[in-house]
């Protein structure tokens, strides 16, 4: 599973690197429904951001490491 939202948060960061960059468009789709290209870029940002939360968060303790 870890790796899997490793993966999902680079799709995420690279959508969200992308849309910067390089798409001039001012809506995009989410759903079906056109929003604004920001608030499109804030909800990937915080897809991305809470993904990376989680994938550090359960990273595995070493086997060193006193509890």
């Amino acid at each position: 599973m870890r790796k899997f939202n490793l993966i999902i948060v680079i799709y995420f960061a690279f959508q969200l690197i992308w849309s910067i960059f390089f798409d001039k468009s001012s809506t995009d789709k989410i759903l079906w429904i056109d929003l604004n290209i920001w608030i499109v870029r804030l909800i990937w940002a915080v897809i991305a951001a809470v993904l990376i939360y989680g994938y550090f968060k359960n990273e595995k303790p070493k086997k060193n490491q006193i509890e």
